[in-house]
């Protein structure tokens, strides 16, 4: 259903927006990584915002791959004919 929601500008800008949003904050520095990084390590740190950047990816594909099959959804019956 993806190359479906694709296939106006419009819906691709969101989608590209989305991963933008999930991209632009990849340099993981604010005012107290210093702090954080004496305080806990800098490889825990490293791999603990990996992985909430990695969820947050997880969750993004997963909302891409389900949005397509939550819309169809009302028009899908179990039925033992050829449809209507």
């Amino acid at each position: 259903m993806l190359p479906f929601m694709t296939r106006y500008n419009g819906d691709q800008i969101i989608i590209v927006l989305g991963a933008l949003l999930l991209f632009c904050d990849a340099p993981f520095l604010e005012p107290n990584s210093g702090w954080q990084i004496l305080r806990v390590g800098r490889k825990k740190l490293v791999l603990g915002k990996h992985a909430i950047h990695c969820g947050c990816f997880l969750f993004y594909t997963i909302c891409l791959s389900m949005i397509p099959v939550l819309l169809v959804f009302p028009n899908v019956g179990w039925e033992t004919g050829w449809g209507r």
